[in-house]
């Protein structure tokens, strides 16, 4: 029943891509920053996106200014499903925080921004993308330009991924996000956005 309420809200708010994974997978991450530490006993994950739309990055003039209106609406959007998504487990019973896109933050050891929960890995563990050898969220239609929401709970849910297809990742040996970056914050090396670097250009 959970699923299907799910699946209907997804449906009516469009959000094309969406999946449910065990909050086990991620117990190896950060402490502080483990499904775990958030809600004792959650079970499950859930995680969706939705995209930017790709033209907003391929504008000529005033790209930066328009990613981030685009993103500071998304944000919105995300926040509020996710609120909801947790509220329909409450209801059914359960125990679900939501994970929120942006705010709030924490900062780690080496002054970064860093988030409550890992969102790309929560993706990963959902089956909604694979993470490329940028560190990134990657998805066979949509690319990086997902915007993640999520929830953890309680529920021992089922692993569901919508749509059910296989996410190929990077292709070997490409390297045009790293080349194309204006202030080379990625490293293929470390497979990850140097985030300040990111930050602190847009």
């Amino acid at each position: 029943m959970i699923i299907e309420a799910i699946r209907k809200i997804a449906e009516a708010e469009r959000v094309p891509v969406w999946g449910i994974g065990s909050s086990s997978q991620m117990e190896n991450e950060l402490p502080g920053h483990r499904p775990e530490d958030l809600l004792p006993g959650t079970q499950s994950l859930i995680c969706f996106g939705i995209p930017v739309p790709r033209e907003v990055y391929r504008m000529p003039t005033y790209a930066v200014e328009t990613i981030w209106r685009s993103q500071n609406l998304y944000y919105r959007r995300l926040d509020t499903l996710s609120v909801r998504f947790a509220a329909l487990l409450e209801e059914n019973g359960e125990q679900a925080v939501p994970v929120f896109g942006c705010m709030p933050l924490g900062i780690n050891q080496k002054g970064e921004v860093i988030g409550y929960l890992n969102q790309i890995r929560m993706g990963e563990v959902a089956g909604i993308g694979v993470i490329g050898r940028n560190g990134l969220l990657l998805h066979s239609r949509y690319g990086a330009r997902l915007m993640l929401g999520g929830v953890i709970t309680t529920a021992a849910l089922p692993a569901v991924r919508y749509p059910d297809v296989a996410e190929p990742g990077c292709p070997p040996g490409c390297r045009i996000c790293v080349d194309a970056c204006p202030v080379k914050a990625i490293s293929l090396a470390e497979k990850r956005v140097h985030i300040m670097r990111c930050l602190g250009y847009t």
